[in-house]
């Protein structure tokens, strides 16, 4: 059971943010900021928060590196996947690979090459399936789920696997056009509900399959070979996602307990062009039955450019009041950011909390759980929750976005409803955030990010407790306070709470 989980929980995240490293725009808080929770306002309930696994499970599965006396694969679960040691993540992506490991010729990093469970056996002359394959990394996705039995899992494609591919490989045509034929989609939608009933066979709960990954991107064109994927055109896209979703339900595979995912979209709120494959899922009634009516997207590219972020999917949504929207991936790019510092976690929320008040997605999730090192002008980077020297894996060690993360996933359960809450501020900023979560007991909790400067917050006057979680240059996900809330805020006109610099709260009140 998650941390107050049977208490009725708001959840209120307030960000504050210094657009340019040293600026604090001291006239932005020139008027009093007060905090506004509106609990008659509902949006979305909250299906869960994750990451997924892809490319590191299979260094960390079966590695026998230690850390601190724990296995490293057992260390990464609990950390990610436990809701009392851990940040309490509710979903794992799983990647059906495209079998680039085998492809012959294959040019791109050995780290993304994947291993499939479809293989050419030589003694029988054609593919089939081992599901012994893939090991290390089922048995990261084993260590998941006994830290959370419960686990949800998303099975996602970048590629068809690359023997059905025009040209053979996983990573693209090189024209830029779709690397799978119509008259192929059929066997690769039979790949993917083969591999799919195997695992709900197996006992995983699979919670989507997803065949399609960023399709607007043109994989393969002009140097884009680093990893495996496969571009479609909105038409395409549409007839493959059909196909699949008929595979499914032919095999028997319940579209309430596992959804077709639609369709990764590369970039959340980038209007040129995405509104065909938008337009797409809204009008087949079909697919929409098979994806729930999800319309799945990725959270790139606004990283430090909120004011590019658009309505559109939100808009789409008023069109048709069914229309859901998941957020399934999102990592710093370029990764500028030390790792290790509390602004890693803070570019996060930059993100994560912009995306639910324009969006507001039924779920959030992040790209990668750990990552490799990396270097930017002497910095430690990379953009995972983890970092690790991937040929010495006790070296790992927690980025600031795994904080970050954990102040939404460790206090938000599946069923939280998202409400309307915001911060009233005499100029518009994105420095400065709230967001909001009720569940069935009552409780509510804020979660706050200030990196400009110390920020006096007033408070609604109709609580009498209070428990404060912080993240700072020191603390991470620690308590600092939990008593009576007339003892712990200032007092001044009402109730101001002091939220300080470079820092993250979660806040619950009572």
């Amino acid at each position: 059971m998650k941390i107050f989980k049977k208490i009725y929980q708001i959840f209120a995240a307030l960000c504050v943010f210094s657009v340019f490293g040293g600026l604090t725009a001291l006239c932005i808080y020139a008027g009093e900021v007060r905090l506004i929770i509106d609990e008659d306002t509902e949006y979305e309930a909250i299906e869960g928060f994750g990451v997924s696994a892809a490319w590191w499970a299979k260094y960390f599965g079966n590695s026998g590196a230690v850390v601190d006396g724990e296995p490293v694969s057992d260390y990464v679960a609990r950390m990610l996947y436990n809701e009392e040691s851990g940040i309490g993540l509710d979903t794992y992506r799983y990647n059906i690979g495209a079998g680039s490991k085998d492809q012959p010729g294959v040019s791109f990093s050995e780290t993304r090459q994947t291993e499939s469970f479809y293989y050419f056996d030589a003694s029988l002359g054609k593919y089939t399936y081992d599901f012994s394959r893939d090991a290390a990394s089922m048995s990261m996705l084993d260590a998941a789920v006994r830290q959370n039995p419960k686990l949800g899992i998303v099975l996602f494609s970048n590629s068809p696997h690359f023997s059905m591919t025009k040209n053979g490989s996983a990573s693209g045509d090189l024209a830029g056009k779709s690397n799978l034929s119509p008259d192929k989609f059929g066997e690769y939608a039979n790949y993917l509900v083969t591999i799919t009933k195997h695992f709900i066979d197996s006992g995983y709960n699979i919670i989507g399959l997803s065949p399609i990954n960023e399709p607007q991107w043109k994989w393969g064109r002009e140097g884009n070979i680093h990893q495996e994927g496969c571009h479609y055109e909105p038409k395409e896209a549409l007839n493959l996602s059909i196909v699949v979703a008929e595979k499914m339900k032919a095999a028997g595979i319940d579209f309430g307990k596992t959804k077709l995912v639609f369709l990764e979209d590369g970039r959340v709120g980038h209007t040129k062009g995405i509104s065909l494959y938008r337009n797409a899922l809204a009008e087949n009634l079909f697919l929409r039955e098979a994806t729930g009516n999800i319309y799945t997207a990725h959270s790139y590219a606004y990283d430090f450019r909120m004011g590019l972020k658009t309505l559109a999917e939100y808009r789409a949504r008023a069109k048709d009041k069914n229309l859901k929207i998941a957020l399934s991936e999102w990592c710093e790019l370029p990764s500028v950011t030390d790792s290790r510092s509390t602004q890693a976690g803070l570019n996060l929320l930059r993100v994560m909390q912009s995306d639910f008040d324009i969006y507001k997605p039924i779920s959030w999730e992040a790209w990668v759980a750990v990552n490799e090192w990396g270097d930017y002008r002497g910095e430690p980077r990379g953009d995972g929750f983890f970092v690790a020297d991937f040929a010495d894996l006790s070296t790992i060690t927690t980025s600031g976005r795994f904080y970050a993360m954990g102040h939404f996933s460790k206090f938000v359960n599946p069923g939280d409803i998202h409400i309307k809450s915001h911060i009233t501020n005499p100029i518009k900023s994105d420095e400065l955030y709230s967001t909001a979560f009720k569940t069935a007991a009552g409780t509510v909790v804020i979660i706050s990010n200030n990196t400009g400067r110390r920020v006096n917050i007033k408070f609604p006057t109709n609580y009498s407790n209070i428990t404060v979680y912080k993240t700072d240059g020191v603390l991470q996900l620690d308590t600092v306070y939990s008593g009576g809330l007339n003892a712990y805020l200032s007092m001044g006109e009402g109730y101001k709470f002091e939220a300080d610099s470079k820092s993250i709260y979660t806040i619950i009140l009572n």
